[in-house]
């Protein structure tokens, strides 16, 4: 079925919308589509966090389906004025607000990525944790990828992204026996 990508948005530990890519759960989709949120999250400013959430993920090219449309209308004070975007397919980004929705693309997901409003804060998990057996070519990276500061994401981005091209397939935490390999 492919490499499923979930990128979830949320705030005081609440998810007001995430989104399933298909085709996108890789390591580099990842990084991008993340960090194209991130480069938005100053420029969108809505009164609803649900709708914030959605305009943010509407960034990366996804849209919302006719049932999650249905559903905010129901569930959001004005959702009808914010004009949000359907969604063409989930190769382009099947965003979900509904409690069913939300749970149906964690249920498919092959990875995620948490990004946290409140707390300014990533947790990537767009790599999987291998043993050293296992793992060919890493690295040694300063990282917590389950509190990258947004400030901090666009260099670790980078940074990843340069070592896929050079052909390092893992990174090993700094001060810790945990190597993670980037999904390719």
């Amino acid at each position: 079925m492919g490499q499923r990508l979930n990128i979830e948005i949320k705030e005081n530990n609440e998810l007001l919308a995430n989104v399933l890519y298909q085709w996108s759960g890789f390591t580099p989709a990842s990084l991008v589509l993340t960090q194209r949120i991130l480069d938005n999250v100053e420029n969108i400013k809505y009164d609803d966090p649900v709708a914030k959430a959605i305009k943010l993920l509407e960034c990366t090219g996804a849209g919302m389906t006719d049932w999650e449309m249905v559903y905010g209308v129901k569930n959001i004070k004005d959702f009808d004025s914010y004009h949000f975007k359907y969604g063409q397919n989930r190769n382009e980004g099947s965003i979900s607000i509904s409690p069913e929705g939300m749970a149906y693309n964690e249920e498919y997901e092959d990875i995620r990525v948490e990004i946290h409003l409140d707390k300014r804060i990533v947790k990537f998990h767009g790599v999987y944790q291998v043993s050293e057996e296992n793992a060919e070519d890493w690295i040694e990276y300063d990282v917590d990828l389950d509190s990258i500061r947004f400030e901090d994401f666009s260099k670790i981005k980078d940074d990843f992204l340069d070592f896929m091209k050079k052909g390092i397939s893992c990174i090993k935490l700094k001060n810790k026996d945990v190597i993670y390999e980037f999904i390719q």
